[in-house]
């Protein structure tokens, strides 16, 4: 029978008592008085993740006001180490934040992008989001380029074949595609829009297009006009089609999109491509769904009650994807059988087994192997009062 146990790995255990959490918001801090409260570092959140498979390291980017971003997770001495990020010449003070934008680079290296926090209008010196790549043999950090001025990079997404970064931004929210072989960044015509962005085995960038859109199926003209024209706040006439994207060949727009859930029109939560002829994509409302790479008709092969289906990864040896999502402790992990294009796993929770204690947002999974048992490693964001963990799933199936 197929079980899971969770342990909470904690590189900070800290907390603050609710009250003093609620003064602060109160107090309506700006990045600033935050970024010098001498507790602040210690609230981190592990918002990307990446098993790194030729050392067998966990790679955490973690959200962190003292700007310590990078560590490194052994799973087989349960030990964290600090790369340090915080400590390089090169470490500017807005650069709290790994997000969502580890990439395997297919040569050994681990791409990287660095997000701020920060407000424009109360901190307008931020000179931007940099993209690194760092050598998990060596531990060097190479610096590889500032995209966007002035605007931090929320997540990338890389193609191997063309060397080339798209990527959305905050706090400006640029979108942008930038070719690494001609140090050259270029302007995206559809806005980079997935949580984690992502490109699929040929390169092409997934997306949901701002431009194009079919209408509901199986409704006539005149209903359709109905929902346009009378009731369009609380419901959709038309859904916004997927589109791949590469430089070569420029927008390839699917006749699909994804399915519409109670009235709303879905976003990418994340994606993987496991060489089957489709896309696996997650969605923020918790949808798992393959999708043809040629017309973009959608399967569905699981739906988490709890929303926000971040985390997703693949084991190509018994044909499985580990999944992990949900908010405000509705937080679960669950595994799905790729021939049997269904789940084969209970819901279960992202809670420490000893202590109950239980993760309130997931924001990155990934997976490695130990002994034949699973070891899901799931990144906690956004805990208001005390700070995110790394939860360590083994599943045994």
């Amino acid at each position: 029978m197929a079980s899971c146990q969770t342990t909470a790995r904690k590189f900070q255990d800290f907390s603050l008592p609710i009250d003093t959490v609620a003064a602060m918001q109160q107090a309506e801090l700006n990045f600033d008085d935050d970024q010098a409260d001498p507790n602040a570092g210690k609230m981190v959140s592990f918002v990307s993740l990446h098993h790194h498979d030729p050392n067998g390291q966990v790679y955490c980017g973690l959200t962190s006001l003292a700007n310590q971003i990078l560590v490194s997770f052994d799973p087989d001495t349960k030990q964290f180490a600090d790369l340090a990020y915080q400590d390089r010449e090169f470490c500017e003070r807005y650069d709290v934040k790994i997000h969502r934008s580890f990439e395997a680079d297919g040569e050994g290296g681990i791409f990287f992008a660095v997000a701020g926090l920060h407000q424009l209008k109360t901190n307008p010196d931020a000179p931007g989001g940099r993209i690194f790549r760092l050598d998990p043999e060596t531990g060097r950090i190479d610096f590889i380029a500032r995209p966007v001025k002035r605007d931090y990079i929320q997540t990338i997404a890389y193609d191997k074949l063309r060397k080339v970064f798209y990527g959305n931004c905050y706090p400006l929210r640029n979108s942008f595609g930038y070719d690494m072989k001609n140090d050259r960044t270029f302007d995206m015509a559809e806005p980079v829009n997935s949580h984690k962005a992502r490109c699929d085995n040929e390169g092409n960038l997934w997306g949901i297009s701002h431009r194009r859109t079919r209408p509901l199926h199986n409704v006539r003209e005149d209903e359709l006009e109905v929902v346009r024209r009378l009731i369009r706040k609380r419901s959709v006439a038309d859904i916004p089609v997927l589109f791949r994207y590469n430089p070569e060949d420029g927008y390839q727009y699917l006749p699909e999109g994804l399915p519409v859930v109670n009235a709303f029109t879905q976003s990418i939560a994340n994606g993987i491509d496991i060489g089957d002829g489709g896309m696996y994509l997650t969605t923020e409302l918790g949808g798992l769904y393959r999708v043809d790479k040629q017309t973009g008709e959608s399967q569905e092969y699981a739906f988490h009650r709890g929303g926000r289906l971040e985390g997703i990864a693949y084991d190509a040896d018994r044909g499985l994807l580990f999944c992990a999502g949900g908010a405000y402790y509705a937080t679960h992990v669950f595994v799905v059988d790729v021939e049997k294009k269904k789940r084969i796993t209970p819901f279960w929770p992202v809670a420490d087994h000893e202590t109950a204690e239980r993760c309130i947002i997931v924001h990155a999974l990934t997976l490695t192997k130990r002994n034949g048992t699973y070891l899901v490693y799931i990144g906690e964001t956004d805990n208001p009062n005390r700070a995110g963990h790394l939860w360590e799933c083994q599943i045994k199936l």
